[in-house]
């Protein structure tokens, strides 16, 4: 019996934005060692700084491999932010989505079961200047891309340092997965930005509002408690 392959997929970070995957069964050979990602510095004294986290695996393009989808976060050198998708099989960038806030958590669903996956995140808003794709850090978004890295929608959410999470939840069986998105502050002068949106969408992903509660004030993180067939928070 043949023995079998695999590899292993290991997230390089700072200064550089560099991909390596090593298949551990051939003495560690490194299948891949690229950078991916180039900053430029803000401030000459200063090393650039930026992050790459993997977020998640799967396969954006169907042709039966998945994608590497990396979160990019330039820190106060601002540049750049946002989804890089990586196409592993064919050792390309696939594409790209820049943007101003952080990122923090990257989740991908078929919301219309139309067999296209989309793509949310979770955002923070550090307020240091950055602006990309008609958003900037002084605010937070609920935005959804296509597959393809296609904007679909995009709605501000909350101001100067807030933070806004995307949560997914089953209430009801007509509609087995809601979103829900629940923006908080950082900052107590600004905790009363807080706000809670409930989301419908229709087979054309045309969002709208279906609950909205600003009368609520959050600080710290944020999650759902489900308790006898509802949500608390």
């Amino acid at each position: 019996m043949a023995e079998k392959k695999s590899s292993i997929l290991i997230r390089m970070s700072i200064p550089f934005s560099l991909l390596k995957v090593y298949d551990p069964f051939s003495n560690g050979n490194v299948l891949m060692h690229e950078k991916i990602v180039v900053g430029k510095r803000r401030f000459a004294e200063k090393p650039y700084h930026a992050t790459a986290q993997i977020e998640n695996f799967t396969d954006l393009n169907h042709d039966g491999f998945p994608e590497i989808i990396i979160n990019v976060q330039a820190m106060y050198d601002r540049y750049p932010r946002g989804i890089f998708v990586y196409d592993f099989h064919n050792q390309r960038l696939l594409w790209k989505y820049l943007i101003g806030p952080f990122l923090d958590h990257v989740q991908v669903k078929d919301l219309n079961s139309d067999g296209h996956q989309e793509i949310f995140f979770n955002m923070r808003a550090p307020s240091n200047g950055a602006q990309m794709n008609n958003t900037d850090d002084n605010h937070t978004y609920f935005m959804a891309l296509d597959e393809n890295g296609e904007l679909i929608y995009q709605e501000t959410t909350g101001g100067e340092n807030t933070k806004t999470k995307v949560l997914s939840a089953n209430f009801n069986i007509k509609q087995p997965e809601a979103l829900i998105t629940l923006t908080s502050s950082s900052n107590y002068e600004t905790y009363e930005d807080s706000r809670l949106i409930k989301w419908r969408w229709n087979g054309n992903l045309h969002f709208s509002h279906e609950i909205e509660s600003q009368n609520l004030r959050f600080l710290g993180e944020i999650y759902l408690l489900p308790y006898q067939g509802n949500y608390y928070i």
